[in-house]
């Protein structure tokens, strides 16, 4: 059975990832701030080896922990709060990612999804933080592919699109308007297609798409997402029966 690592899993897309996954049969272990601050390594180091001694293994990780704060005007910002943003959107990727490698590596296989955004190709209002290290962790994504692609780490980039998740009372709490706030909460999607496009890149690692950042508004990954979330299920099922 894979093991399939998800960050920022006490609630949001992460929980609904975790959900996906365990749905379609597979171990999904949920990482939270709680157990392990992905902006700190050696919480994360330790987190990973915990997992590794208790499973054996590492399939797949996906990268979801993230903030959005600090939302707020390059010169009004706190700098510390702008630091940390980075430390866990970014920074707090590449700990995992390095943290996980060397398992993988060694198993000949992996499969590493970030979680990314629109944000990570355009700045909006006051997201300075938020655009720069999402921007980062598509650089990463990319990186990645480049010097382990040819050694069976399979990495993709996934862009959620807007949801209806809490982040969005921070956004809309902070009184900076801007593209997203343009949206009520009670307008956007649940989280079911993204958290379901990213299950199945965990699961499937499709070679065709390694390396990519893709938009899970993208109806044919939905469709692939989809048949390929049920055959893992009913193999699982096929099994347990």
């Amino acid at each position: 059975m894979k093991v399939v690592l998800v960050t920022g899993a006490a609630r949001g897309l992460g929980a609904a990832i975790v959900g996906q996954l365990s749905e379609a049969g597979v171990t999904a272990i949920g990482a939270t701030r709680a157990d392990c601050d992905v902006a700190d390594y050696g919480q994360v180091s330790r987190f990973v080896a915990r997992v590794l001694g208790q499973h054996g293994r590492i399939d797949a990780v996906i990268n979801n922990a993230g903030v959005i704060e600090p939302i707020a005007m390059l010169a009004d910002g706190d700098p510390a709060v702008w630091a940390h943003a980075i430390s866990v959107n970014l920074v707090g990727g590449y700990n995992v990612i390095h943290a996980v490698l060397p398992a993988m590596l060694a198993a000949g296989h992996g499969c590493i999804v970030n979680i990314s955004s629109g944000a990570a190709a355009r700045p909006h209002l006051g997201w300075s933080a938020y655009c720069a290290g999402k921007a980062g962790l598509a650089l990463l994504t990319r990186s990645v592919h480049l010097e382990y692609g040819g050694r069976g780490i399979r990495t993709f980039g996934l862009r959620p699109g807007l949801m209806d998740t809490g982040m969005q009372d921070t956004i809309h709490a902070s009184g900076i308007e801007n593209e997203v706030t343009a949206h009520r909460r009670d307008q956007l999607p649940s989280t079911h297609a993204p958290s379901r496009i990213a299950a199945w890149l965990a699961i499937d690692a499709p070679e065709d798409l390694c390396g990519r950042e893709l938009a899970a508004g993208d109806e044919g990954l939905s469709g692939r997402a989809d048949a390929g979330i049920k055959a893992c299920r009913d193999q699982s099922n096929f099994k347990l029966a």
